[in-house]
């Protein structure tokens, strides 16, 4: 399922640079990414209603960090059941390896909330949990589910879907108050420079592991 590529740690080298130039931004608190912040929160929470928020509400619920522990426990399931063994155990190990990264960025970037969000919503802003665990789903279905599709036309459908959903997600994140802007767009770089260094690891780690008795007869 994941071969190696030569662009991948091309790939990462530009997410990581651009993540770690938003971090330094962040943690330096900007005024002009507080101003950019700002502006952008307001063209996204203008026309307020009733109708748009149990939307948001909705969907930030979906992807929320406990969520996704969710949804990729039974995409590992479903993996295993068909055999794919080592890629189901690879779709656990990388949203549990990001979490811990995310949690740590978190952890030093201490970035407080944006006034006015959920008591819900506790801990630090940067980078956004419900977006980086969201993308991080998002991927595993685009890397291990899409390519088994026969169909080109469903292929495509389903990734349009994709990217909605984790647009509407980190649009959610930035309308409720609970992240800025630059908290959604740091957690999907952090997200993607992750993803490639998971997929290096499966592609070193893969055939060592189908010579275990248990993972012998794994797909992918």
């Amino acid at each position: 399922m994941i071969v190696k590529d030569w662009t991948r740690t091309l790939r990462f080298l530009i997410s990581a640079v651009l993540f770690g130039f938003l971090m330094a931004i962040v943690a330096n608190q900007a005024g002009l990414l507080e101003f950019i912040d700002g502006i952008s929160a307001q063209m996204v929470q203008n026309n307020d209603s009733v109708m748009k928020s149990a939307i948001f509400t909705g969907f930030s619920a979906i992807a929320s960090p406990k969520m996704d522990i969710i949804w990729t426990v039974i995409l590992a399931i479903l993996l295993w059941g068909f055999k794919y063994k080592i890629p189901a155990i690879w779709a656990l190990c990388t949203l549990a390896g990001g979490d811990v990264i995310a949690q740590l960025v978190k952890e030093i970037v201490k970035r407080p909330r944006p006034y006015g969000h959920l008591a819900a919503d506790d801990g630090f802003s940067f980078p956004s949990g419900h977006v980086f665990g969201f993308f991080i789903l998002v991927t595993l279905v685009w890397i291990l589910v899409v390519p088994l599709m026969k169909n080109r036309l469903n292929r495509i459908y389903i990734r349009a879907i994709m990217i909605l959903l984790l647009f509407l997600v980190a649009v959610s994140r930035v309308y409720l108050s609970a992240h800025f802007p630059s908290d959604v767009i740091g957690a999907m770089l952090l997200a993607y420079a992750w993803v490639q260094v998971a997929e290096w690891l499966y592609v070193w780690l893969a055939p060592i592991l189908v010579k275990w008795r248990f993972l012998s007869n794994s797909k992918g």
